[in-house]
């Protein structure tokens, strides 16, 4: 039995000693310099690692309040906490520590001991709990207020509503003293996740001796992920008809969106909001208050709906506004509020059964009249609106900076150093380039950047540094090469090449564990040559049947570029004169090319740049990029190439002068010599078997000591390295050519006719399939499974020599013989009659 079989999956290439160099991505300086969203999605660590950001629950929010800010009345305020009396400890009362604790001074009078926290943005709180100082005498009375940083009155801005939420009703004594909001309802009775507030404060009444109040705590559901969205690199976009909806996540009340009460028109109207939050985040709840402004101001809702989606993509979007980043996704309805009761709701809590994957938020009015008169023109509010989860970030996408390996190199492999949980992980690509152009970048001494003519405008206190960065001219990129499988996989993208982009996305299925990366290695070599395509004929041919192909390596200079020869003292010489030198004399082979560049630092071709004004013309360069030539080509065949003839510079080279190693998925061609200019092309002509409408023969270069360099298709011809089956699409069948000979088996062990050959082909067949030949009698009953594999398209040949599946002899009748192959999408089944006489 022979079989024929191309196993995709398990091709590698052949050992050979590569003179490698590898570039290492894995400290914490180079992280650094990726591009990512901020605002904590993603950990780079000191030692190196990459590592994606965790949403807390259940925080307490005075511990960062310094960290936030906003302006009011045109100051910026910073969170964080005031208090009357000994102001040098006021700190202390949150800084979570519980060791650490402030007491008003003693001497002081009594309206001194008061204690005032800014929490520096609007959260909800779940209780509020004050610590007091182990050892000290907890405070016997005092009040507890909080405000939502709301105006009492519309006119008089700098007073603040407070409420008064616990009072001592007796002497405390106890060491912890908490007030729960976990009782909050909305005007129907619908209970709340919390209290919305901004500030607390705390007012003692009575002194008493040797106190301390060691923290106070603001209990809240989590972090608010709503807040950092702008800084992930989020946005919002919205219809005419809201206003100003990237305040309804800056963290303050005060500011908001109007809505227009649009009814079922609301598309129509531009009543909507689409929020990308910069990042995939696990949520649980949400909520939104339309009471805000001031005090007493009415900005209730009629109604909403509101969407949210992962990001995955839908083959169509209902309309333009629901498209984000111009791709239709899949939206999921999670709120349909009809909002037009008494009286209206002002605060909305949405909560999930299940943490949901949630990238994108989708709102619009709904169940309005359209007619604004009735609120003097307002329209309703979203004042602000909240989001809650617990869990690591779900997904992640980091792009490196642009690389530049000094001079045109071929990339052999990339690999990489991760830790992939079960649930998670790592998906990288790439992508190559021939151009790029250098830009200036301005930034003010915050970091923000502007334009030019933006920075000279600031004083010179104010400007920031200015960065001069190189980034890809487009139309010479390749797209974003396919994910790769596996660490140590070969580069993908087109190569050789100096400049590449790196892009990494670490995701995870569960909130609960989260992929980590270290390092990433690229595996380079000095390239054979550059601009090296591919051609094979003819293409077209019949499927399971021998073919005669020829492949043809060919080379294409660029514009200006020229291949100079040095001996080992650096001296330029003919090509002539560095062939007859003996190997330890020979120098470099060089590619040698002129690049000419407009004054904005734009490569453009030689006629472009002499068509420019003098002073429109920017430098003119050369570069020099050491090559090693080739001397073997690897192909990649769908069988056993056989009848290998090879020609050089178009001339036929002898069979004892080249090497020829044959496997069942490709060919090695060991050529006389180094092969290294456009007149030399490469042309080997071989015998094999294609069994794919299709297939793809890939080719390989490599000199000494380089390592495999891909040869791409030559752009110049269609399909340059395809080969199609036609009749495969004609006749559709996976199993084609069976034939068992003879037809008639007299199995009595006299040689002759004593078994039968059963040959067939399988096409079409990517991967590993079960594959089975069976004999049945003509009720349709089994009589013996003759052969059974996992295989894959190519050539089979099985025997079968009259006995059952019990080794007996079988009954002389009429038998059949069938063939079923599974394939990637349908099963297939094939069969002839066979005839056993005695």
């Amino acid at each position: 039995m022979f079989v024929y079989i191309w196993i995709l999956a398990l091709w590698t290439f052949p050992r050979m000693t590569l003179g490698l160099e590898k570039y290492v991505i894995d400290t914490e300086e180079q992280w650094k310099q990726w591009s990512y969203p901020s605002g904590g999605v993603v950990e780079i660590t000191p030692d190196g690692w990459v590592k994606v950001g965790y949403v807390r629950k259940d925080i307490n929010a005075c511990l960062d309040a310094p960290t936030f800010s906003y302006k009011w009345l045109g100051r910026k305020i910073k969170g964080g906490v005031k208090v009357g009396s000994n102001k040098d400890d006021g700190k202390k009362i949150i800084d979570g520590d519980t060791t650490t604790y402030w007491a008003p001074d003693p001497e002081d009078e009594l309206k001194d001991w008061w204690v005032d926290i800014d929490l520096g943005r609007l959260v909800t709180a779940k209780k509020i709990r004050l610590i007091f100082a182990k050892g000290r005498t907890p405070f016997p009375e005092f009040r507890i207020y909080v405000s939502k940083h709301l105006q009492k009155y519309s006119k008089l801005p700098k007073i603040l509503e407070y409420d008064l939420v616990a009072k001592t009703v007796k002497p405390n004594t106890e060491r912890v003293f908490e007030v729960n909001f976990d009782s909050e309802k909305d005007r129907q009775g619908n209970p709340l996740m919390g209290r919305y507030i901004q500030n607390v404060r705390i007012v003692f009444d009575k002194k008493v001796d040797d106190p301390g109040l060691a923290e106070v705590e603001v209990i809240t559901p989590g972090e608010n992920i709503a807040l950092k969205t702008l800084e992930r690199g989020g946005r919002i976009k919205y219809g005419g008809r809201m206003t100003k909806v990237e305040q309804i996540f800056d963290g303050l009340i005060w500011t908001g969106s109007t809505v227009t009460l649009a009814g079922a028109d609301w598309l129509q109207q531009d009543v909507w909001c689409n929020w990308d939050l910069g990042a995939t985040f696990w949520v649980d709840a949400m909520r939104f208050t339309s009471e805000g402004g001031y005090v007493g101001r009415r900005s209730d809702l009629e109604g909403f709906r509101i969407y949210v989606s992962d990001g995955t993509e839908a083959p169509m979007s209902p309309a333009e506004a629901w498209k984000v980043d111009g791709k239709d996704v899949v939206w999921e309805r999670i709120a349909d509020v009809n909002n037009k009761v008494s009286p209206p709701r002002l605060n909305f809590d949405i909560k999930f059964p299940e943490p949901k994957k949630i990238r994108y938020i989708f709102f619009h009015h709904y169940y309005g009249t359209g007619y604004w008169a009735t609120r003097a023109s307002a329209g309703g509010y979203i004042w602000e609106f909240q989001i809650f989860g617990e869990g690591f970030i779900p997904g992640v996408t980091l792009t490196s900076p642009l690389i530049d390996l000094g001079t045109v190199n071929n990339i052999t492999s990339i690999s990489w150093d991760a830790v992939t949980p079960p649930g998670t992980k790592i998906e990288i690509r790439t992508r190559t380039g021939e151009r790029v152009k250098e830009i200036t970048r301005y930034f003010d001494k915050a970091g923000n950047e502007m334009t030019k003519e933006q920075y000279e405008r600031l004083p010179k206190f104010r400007q920031g540094p200015i960065k001069k960065e190189k980034i890809p001219v487009e139309t010479y990129w390749s797209k974003w090469s396919p994910v790769y499988e596996r660490p140590g996989a070969r580069f993908a993208s087109p190569s050789p090449s100096r400049y590449l982009l790196i892009e990494v996305k670490l995701s995870s299925e569960r909130p609960d564990v989260a992929p980590s990366l270290n390092s990433i290695t690229l595996f380079y070599s000095k390239a054979a040559g550059s601009r090296l395509f591919a051609e094979v004929t003819p293409k077209v041919a019949a499927p399971g049947k021998p073919e005669k192909f020829r492949i043809v390596v060919r080379k294409r200079m660029y514009e200006g570029e020229a291949i100079s020869w040095y001996d080992r003292w650096g001296r330029k010489i003919t090509e002539k004169r560095w062939w007859s030198l003996p190997s330890r004399s020979r120098g470099p082979v060089v590619e040698e090319r002129t690049h000419w560049y407009d004054k904005d630092g734009n490569e453009i071709t030689k006629e472009e740049w002499e068509e420019l004004k003098p002073k429109q013309r920017g430098k003119v360069e050369q570069t020099q990029d050491e090559i090693t030539g080739f001397n073997q080509v690897l192909i990649k065949t769908p069988s056993k190439a056989e009848d290998v003839q090879l020609w050089i510079g178009g001339n036929a080279v002898p069979p004892e002068k080249f090497g020829v190693e044959a496997r069942w998925d490709s060919l090695i061609v060991e050529l006389p010599r180094l092969v290294f200019t456009p007149e030399d092309s490469v042309e080997i002509e071989f015998s094999c078997v294609p069994f794919f409408n299709g297939t793809l023969f890939e080719v390989f270069v490599a000199g000494t000591p380089g390592g495999w360099q891909m040869i791409h298709p030559d752009p110049a011809v269609k399909n340059a390295t395809t080969v199609m089956l036609p009749s495969l699409t004609e006749e559709g069948g996976l199993i084609r050519n069976l034939d068992i000979s003879p037809r008639v088996i007299t199995p009595n062990s006299d040689g002759r006719n004593d078994e039968i050959d059963i040959s067939f082909t399988v096409s079409r067949v990517e991967g590993l399939r079960s594959i089975k030949v069976e004999i049945y009698n003509l009720k349709g009953e089994l009589i013996k499974e003759i052969y059974k594999t996992l295989g894959t398209s190519g050539n089979y040949r099985i025997k079968w020599d009259g006995r059952d599946g019990s080794g007996d002899m079988v009954l002389p009748g009429i038998y059949v013989c069938e063939v079923s192959v599974d394939g990637d999408a349908v099963k297939d089944r094939a069969g002839k009659s066979i005839v056993v006489v005695y």
